[in-house]
């Protein structure tokens, strides 16, 4: 594992905290350790990894979790009768002070495991699968996986801060690697890249029916017929590194790596996509295609480039192949969006004619609704994630976005006429006339997620119509929602910024300090409480960090005070250690999300979920520092755009939408890879889009 710059930062977290979260991570006894430089690996009795450590670690984590059925590092496991199932225990073949052989057998396969430790820390292993048989085994994709069970759950802040870890899989064919990064966003951090064979999936295995676990990860290789007595290898290298680049660097020191990437994965009608190449060793007879069809590059040693403008919407996958067929690949997906504005007014008349319900003379008239774009029906349950309020109010805060930015007289017609009936929803049944926003209907529950989004609506409203009975009721919402207990919340777009704003320019200079003190003395209380942050609907996560960072600096901004741009230093890098950097549209800097679906979708299954319409939080964060940091602002609003803009996938150009993509090839035995048959709550990436360009 190499080179080891610094010890591991612990943030603002005190060394109680950093006990605690030593003492909530399950106690390993590894039957024998290796150890060489500044690395440690243990073993269980069968000569499995179950603990991977930097000895000089002064929080002592594993990145290695062992706390479920086939969770041992390296666990080759087989889809029988449709459920991955791991083998049985392997046999020692050989051992050694910092190796040994494994052998395992299922069936028609023996799988040989070969893992060394070499002097410079770096984990080497080859697994070898081979047919006994006298006939040929197809294995499809996902029929054989190799568990890599890194520690990404969350039992609380503290923990998930200092012993678990944010893990960034990209299954690209040859060119295949994991990153996993401490959640504080500290190195060091541990890599994973494949020398030999080709990844092209994962699924998650072993996943606990809850919002605090990802699960247990398990790779799959390409599909692929072996004939009797016909063999096939899967080797990679597992190292540590301090960051992104370092970590790349590394990568490209293993023989045959290519990284393949784009400037930016979602484009517009018209862009053009760049895309770059960077090689191990000489790229000379690489070839690309682009949706199968052949792509012209140019070859300079071990770094290619290529253009290409998208014919149409919809992805675009490009593959790098070396050495003819059966040669190496990469592979990388953009995405080509329809025009933004056309698709956001294509989205409002979808969400008019289809997702406001007209009910005269019952509380529900005017209401937004989610939509089942299969069935075409309106969805409202009592479900809290189907209801008529909650994140659903993203739609009226879209609508009324865009009505000033609408140049078709008779859509903007109807976008009023929609506005004027929700409006009357809002205010006379999901709100109290003191502010109180309700959980639903006329359901006085009280769930203190929801005023910022009704605060943001009645925001809307008053900058598009300039009446000052909108921020009349913007202004009790902000005052409601702390008379709640707000500012012990973590609250997900709290308009501090517009609605400052909007009070100072229609001359409210004395409601403007009082909500600002209000917003003062959340964002003092954020800096108290500091990185232990509460539990809230889900134990830890990136929309709760997001809003850290958020009202910091926010607050920043408006009162001029450095203590709380350095206040929000540490959230801000905790935040994007849960961001990617795989070149895909669907996870290149995307905050990590593995529950939404399975509570607003349809299709209610817990696992990954990218594009998630909540990972454009982080681009908003990184317009905040825009606003603070000019000598950075254009590349920091390069980048949020861009990460608002890989959301948009989720969108049809005729204004359907899904609330979330499910991105892993299985999540406990069942089909991912699907866009839910659901419209529900996405319309806030949208709304984000809108936001950043005003």
């Amino acid at each position: 594992m190499i080179r080891m710059k610094r010890a591991i930062g612990i943030g603002v977290l005190s060394m109680a905290g950093a006990a605690m979260a030593q003492a909530a991570q399950p106690a390993t006894q590894p039957a024998a350790t290796w150890s060489a430089a500044n690395g440690a690996v243990g073993l269980d009795a069968h000569g499995m990894i179950v603990s991977i450590a930097l000895t000089d670690d002064p929080l002592h984590m594993n990145w290695v979790r062992n706390d479920g059925p086939g969770g041992a590092w390296g666990m080759p496991l087989s889809k029988d009768a449709g459920k991955l199932t791991p083998w049985s225990p392997p046999e020692i073949a050989s051992s050694g002070e910092r190796g040994n052989e494994l052998r395992f057998t299922h069936g028609p396969l023996a799988l040989t495991l070969k893992q060394t430790l070499a002097a410079d820390s770096q984990l080497e292993q080859r697994y070898t699968l081979t047919n006994t048989s006298a006939a040929p085994v197809a294995l499809a994709e996902g029929d054989f996986g190799i568990c890599v069970p890194l520690p990404d759950n969350y039992p609380d802040a503290q923990t998930a801060l200092t012993q678990r870890c944010d893990t960034h899989l990209w299954v690209g064919g040859s060119a295949a690697w994991i990153n996993a990064i401490r959640m504080n966003g500290t190195a060091p951090e541990l890599g994973l890249v494949l020398e030999e064979g080709s990844l092209t999936a994962y699924s998650i295995t072993d996943r606990p029916w809850n919002s605090n676990d990802r699960g247990i990860f398990v790779v799959h290789p390409a599909a692929r017929t072996l004939a009797a007595g016909e063999s096939m290898t899967l080797a990679w290298r597992i190292f540590w590194h301090q960051d992104w680049d370092d970590f790349f660097a590394a990568a490209q020191r293993v023989p045959g790596f290519v990284r393949l990437q784009a400037d930016r994965y979602t484009v517009f009608p018209g862009e053009v996509v760049h895309i770059t190449a960077q090689g191990g060793g000489p790229l000379a007879g690489a070839t690309l295609t682009l949706n199968g069809k052949p792509l012209a590059a140019q070859i300079q040693g071990d770094h290619l480039t290529a253009d290409f403008t998208p014919a149409g919407p919809g992805d675009q996958r490009v593959e790098l192949t070396q050495g003819g067929t059966g040669g190496k690949t990469a592979w990388m997906r953009a995405y080509a969006s329809p025009d933004p504005m056309a698709l956001i007014a294509a989205r409002c008349r979808f969400i008019i004619d289809h997702q406001q319900k007209h009910a005269p003379g019952e509380a529900i008239d005017g209401a937004l609704l989610a939509y089942d774009n299969q069935t075409k029906e309106l969805v409202l349950e009592k479900s809290n994630d189907r209801n008529a309020g909650r994140e659903r109010v993203g739609m009226g805060v879209l609508l009324a976005l865009y009505l000033p930015r609408c140049t078709d007289a008779a859509l903007k017609g109807r976008i009023t006429e929609a506005l004027d009936a929700y409006w009357k929803f809002v205010s006379t049944h999901l709100q109290g006339k003191d502010g109180t926003v309700y959980n639903n209907t006329d359901d006085p529950k009280q769930r203190l997620y929801n005023y910022p989004w009704v605060a943001q609506f009645h925001l809307a409203m008053f900058e598009t119509t300039g009446d000052a009975k909108y921020l009349d009721a913007y202004v009790r919402t902000v005052r409601s929602f702390y008379a709640h207990g707000g500012a012990k919340m973590y609250p997900i777009d709290l308009p501090i910024r517009g609605g400052l704003a909007a009070l100072a320019k229609a001359g409210r200079t004395q409601e403007r300090d009082e909500l600002l003190g209000l917003f003062r003395g959340h964002a003092d209380r954020i800096i108290q409480v500091g990185m232990a942050m509460p539990k809230s609907e889900v134990n830890y996560e990136q929309s709760i960090v997001a809003p850290a960072c958020d009202v910091l600096l926010q607050v920043a901004e408006a009162t001029g005070e450095t203590k709380y741009r350095e206040a929000a230093k540490p959230f801000v890098q905790a935040l994007l250690a849960f961001n990617g950097q795989q070149p895909d549209h669907h996870l290149n800097d995307l905050g990590i999300r593995h529950w939404d679906d399975y509570w607003f979708g349809k299709g209610k299954l817990y696992g990954d979920t990218f594009p998630h319409y909540w990972s454009t939080l982080t681009g908003m964060v990184l317009a905040d520092e825009a606003r603070l940091d000019p000598a950075q602002a254009d590349a920091l609003r390069r980048r949020a755009m861009a990460i608002v803009a890989n959301s948009f996938s989720l969108f049809s150009a005729d204004g359907a939408a899904s609330c979330a993509y499910v991105y892993p090839l299985t999540v406990n035995d069942r089909p991912g890879q699907f866009y839910d048959a659901w419209a529900n709550d996405q319309d806030w990436a949208l709304v984000h889009y809108l936001l950043l360009t005003q």
